[in-house]
C-alpha cells in the first residue's frame, strides 16, 4: 500500500510539499547521501533503483494501491511500472485520489481483497484428480 521508492524524493518534498510530514527522510538522506542537496537526492534514489533493477521479479506479483496526488512521492507507481522489466511479473494497481495520508480505509480494503484473492488463487490446496 502506498509505496515509497525514492526516499531522496520524499526528503526533497519535506521542504515544500508537506513540511513536518516525514522529517526522518531528511535524516536518511543526510546519512546515506552525505548531504541534503540535489546530487544527494538523486544519488539516494539511484541507489534504490539500481538494486531494484538488478532483481528478477519474473515470478512476482505486485499489489499496489497508491494515492494519485501523493505528497510524499508523486509518480511512484509509474516509476515502479517503468522499472519492472522482468518477463512474467504481474502488477495489480489501483490509484485513489488524495494525498499520502488520505483514504486509509479505501486503500486497505482494496489491498486486502487483492491479497486474499492472490492467496486463494496461488496458494490454496487444489484437489488432485485421481
Amino acid at each position: 500500500m502506498k509505496p515509497l521508492a525514492g526516499i531522496g524524493n520524499v526528503a526533497a518534498n519535506e521542504k515544500y510539499s508537506r513540511p513536518g510530514g516525514y522529517p526522518t527522510s531528511l535524516d536518511v538522506l543526510k546519512y546515506l547521501g552525505g548531504e541534503l542537496d540535489k546530487d544527494a537526492i538523486e544519488g539516494l534514489n539511484d541507489k534504490f533503483w539500481n538494486k531494484f533493477d538488478c532483481a528478477d521479479w519474473g515470478k512476482s506479483k505486485f499489489i499496489i494501491t497508491y494515492m494519485i496526488e501523493d505528497d510524499f512521492e508523486s509518480g511512484v507507481y509509474d516509476a515502479l511500472i517503468s522499472h519492472l522489466h522482468s518477463a512474467g511479473v504481474q502488477v495489480y494497481g489501483k490509484g485513489i485520489h488524495g494525498r499520502h495520508g488520505d483514504s486509509q480505509t479505501a486503500t486497505a480494503n482494496w489491498f486486502s481483497r487483492q491479497f486474499q484473492k492472490m492467496l486463494k488463487e496461488d496458494f490454496s490446496e487444489r484437489e488432485e484428480s485421481v
